[in-house]
């Protein structure tokens, strides 16, 4: 009986442990949309499904020769060594991740589908009514935890507006 209480307080130490650091990880999103002054009060759309880190790794790597994305700049923080590992862990990873309300308690967003942005249904629910529209990725570490990169896109749903 001992045992199994044992093995139940590390597993919720564990689960405990993981939810702080994925909070933690979500607070310099959160930090950001603070700072780029996304409104809590109006609602938003986000995207549910969380941007690809591969294109993160490209933009920061400064564009290859698979993407169109090219624009030959390196950040002075671009680190060749720290970028090979992140790229041997994040350009093969193929799992979809989604955010939820959890993540973004504080802001009024809507959440919808990739796939059904654009269509006439999604036309048909937000032409009339403009709302910003934001593309998040998860973030990664980078160069031993001393960086955290993501990718943040925005646009809006008026299509008018375009």
């Amino acid at each position: 009986m001992k045992n199994k209480f044992v093995l139940i307080l590390i597993i919720l130490n564990s689960i405990i442990s993981y939810s702080q650091k994925k909070c933690e990880l979500y607070d310099c999103i959160n930090a950001y949309l603070e700072i780029k002054r996304i409104s809590k009060k109006y609602h938003s759309v986000l995207i549910k499904e969380k941007e690809n880190n591969k294109t993160v790794l490209r933009i920061f790597y400064g564009g290859d020769s698979i993407s169109n994305y090219v624009n030959n700049y390196r950040s002075p923080l671009f680190n060749d060594k720290a970028w090979k590992e992140l790229s041997q862990k994040y350009l093969n990873d193929t799992i979809k991740r989604y955010w939820n309300t959890k993540d973004f308690p504080n802001y009024n967003f809507i959440y919808e589908n990739k796939k059904g942005l654009w269509n006439f249904s999604f036309l048909d629910k937000y032409n009339n009514n403009s709302m910003n529209l934001y593309f998040i990725s998860e973030p990664i570490y980078y160069d031993n935890q001393k960086y955290i990169l993501f990718e943040f896109a925005e646009g809006i749903t008026d299509v008018r507006g375009i």
